[in-house]
């Protein structure tokens, strides 16, 4: 069985517009975002802007780059990344804005703690940033020992037995390594993957 499949997250509910000439953006829903500490994948926010900014249509960029930092909020530890639009595109009912959206992976989910982002804009002799955006906030998520066993309490008991026992062999371990390569066998033995 492949746990993992390719598919699209829609996600509609939240929407950050663009004020050109604060360069700051603005959660149009005016709820605040909260993603929780390892999410991966499950959250895509969209953004709208004015196609021309300064005289320059947004829409020739080569390239349009989300760069972001997940802070955590007790060490102080930086999970930082960037994210290549690839969906930029005019607004459907209105061609003077541009729309694209951002899949948050789990490098921006990594820690509890503030998420800021901000939007870079660039051709071969232009470039454009907006403002940082930093109301976006990662909840604390389970330890990734308590998650495994969660995720295979719907299995048969031969596979929840076997989790367990390996569950106990993760918690003592201290290399990243030998938790991955322990897990890739978790998942040969039970699911055949």
């Amino acid at each position: 069985m492949d746990l993992i499949t390719n598919h699209t997250v829609l996600d509609m509910d939240a929407v950050f517009v663009l004020n050109p000439v604060t360069r700051c953006f603005r959660n149009k829903s005016s709820r605040r975002i909260f993603l929780i500490q390892g999410d991966h994948n499950s959250e895509r926010l969209t953004f709208e802007i004015p196609r021309f900014i300064e005289g320059h249509d947004m829409l020739e960029c080569s390239s349009v780059q989300i760069r972001f930092n997940n802070i955590d909020s007790k060490t102080k530890a930086v999970s930082e990344g960037f994210y290549d639009v690839d969906d930029l595109h005019i607004k459907q009912d209105d061609e003077e804005k541009l729309i694209f959206t951002w899949l948050i992976s789990g490098v921006g989910a990594k820690y509890e703690g503030k998420l800021s982002f901000l939007v870079c804009f660039g051709c071969e002799e232009y470039a454009w940033n907006t403002a940082s955006y930093e109301n976006i906030y990662v909840k604390k998520g389970m330890k990734i020992d308590e998650a495994v066993t969660m995720y295979n309490q719907g299995k048969e008991e031969d596979s929840w037995c076997k989790i367990t026992k390996s569950k106990a062999q993760i918690s003592h371990t201290k290399s990243y390594l030998h938790i991955n390569k322990l897990w890739m066998k978790i998942k040969v033995a039970i699911w055949g993957i």
